[in-house]
């Protein structure tokens, strides 16, 4: 920490740095990618009500400081939001593949299928 910096102005930075983690794994929302994005996001959040915390508890709280974690609560529940997005994609087309996986039995006979019927 240098001369005039906050005291929580290292964990402000951890918290930008994990929202800009979650952004750039959410670019490519894989299912791994949103399996990390969620662990990061949530340990931002943690920490970012950390920094709120001792701000309200401080005779002479940083205002600086009270003002980014302020801005910084919106940023967290938008990529919230995108996060669960994600999410609920990989879920629904998880759920599509097996709709589709039931209602496609092969014929009984044996004989190879002539049509192929696709729902979207």
């Amino acid at each position: 920490m240098t001369v005039g910096e906050s005291p929580h102005a290292e964990r402000i930075g951890a918290v930008h740095e994990a929202l800009a983690e979650v952004r750039r794994l959410l670019s490519e929302p894989t299912p791994s990618n949103v399996a990390r994005s969620t662990q990061v996001l949530s340990t931002a959040r943690t920490r970012l009500e950390t920094v709120r915390q001792d701000l309200e508890a401080c005779a002479w709280p940083d205002r600086g400081s009270q003002n980014t974690v302020l801005a910084l609560r919106p940023e967290l529940a938008a990529i919230a939001a995108l996060l669960e997005r994600a999410a609920q994609y990989h879920s629904d087309l998880l759920q599509t593949m097996v709709d589709a996986s039931r209602s496609n039995k092969p014929p009984d006979s044996g004989e190879p299928a002539t049509r192929l019927h696709l729902e979207v």
